[in-house]
C-alpha cells in the first residue's frame, strides 16, 4: 500500500466514530445532503436490478457448475447429459430460485421432466441453456428501455417455443443427428 493511503486508513479507524457522528448530524440537518444520498442509493439499486446482480456483474468469481451426468433414456436412444437444480439454474440465470419454482408451476417456464433419486426437479444442460438465453434476452431489452425484468407475454411465448423444441429436456435436432447416426 502506498504511504498515503496508509495514512488515510489509519486516521479513519482513530476518528471512525467521530465522521460517523458528523455524517449522521449532517444527514438530519441538511436537506440537500440527504436528498444527494437517497438518490444515488436509489440509482445504485436501480442499477442493481437492471443488471440483475448475478456473478457477472461482481467482482466475485461465478460459481462453478455442479451438473451430475445422467444417461438418459429418450425415444430408443440414450443421452449422457449433465443435469442441473433449480438452485444451479437460477443462479446461472440470476432470478429467484422461488420465482423459477412459481413460473414453473404457474406453466409459463418448462417444467423439469426428470428426477433425481432425492426426488429433486432437474434440468438438462440443453434447457438450462436455454431458459439463461432467453432470461438474458429479455432482461436486456426491457433494461435498454429502462424497466426492471418480468414475465412478459412475449418471454411466456419464447418459453413456450423452447418447451416444445425439446423432447424430454432434449432437443429434436440432437435426437434427429442420433437417429441419424444409428442408421
Amino acid at each position: 500500500m502506498s504511504g498515503r493511503r496508509t495514512y488515510m486508513r489509519s486516521y479513519y479507524e482513530k476518528n471512525k466514530e467521530r465522521l460517523l457522528s458528523r455524517r449522521a448530524q449532517r444527514y438530519q440537518n441538511d436537506p440537500e445532503f440527504k436528498a444527494r444520498l437517497c438518490a444515488q442509493r436509489r440509482d445504485s439499486m436501480r442499477r442493481a436490478r437492471l443488471l440483475g446482480n448475478n456473478s457477472e456483474n461482481r467482482a466475485t468469481a461465478p460459481r462453478q457448475s455442479t451438473g451430475v451426468l445422467m444417461q438418459l433414456p429418450v425415444q430408443g436412444h440414450t443421452f449422457e447429459v449433465p443435469m442441473y437444480g433449480y438452485t444451479e439454474v437460477s443462479s446461472k440465470a440470476a432470478i429467484q430460485r422461488a420465482r423459477l419454482s412459481g413460473w414453473s408451476k404457474k406453466d409459463w417456464f418448462p417444467a423439469p421432466t426428470w428426477r433425481n433419486t432425492r426426488n429433486f426437479n432437474l434440468y438438462t444442460e440443453y434447457e438450462m441453456q436455454g431458459i439463461v438465453s432467453i432470461i438474458a434476452t429479455h432482461r436486456s431489452k426491457l433494461a435498454a428501455n429502462g424497466y426492471s425484468f418480468r414475465a412478459t407475454a412475449e418471454f411466456k411465448q419464447d418459453m413456450a417455443a423452447l418447451k416444445a423444441s425439446m423432447i424430454q429436456g432434449i432437443p429434436l435436432s440432437v435426437i434427429q443427428e442420433a437417429k441419424a447416426n444409428a442408421l
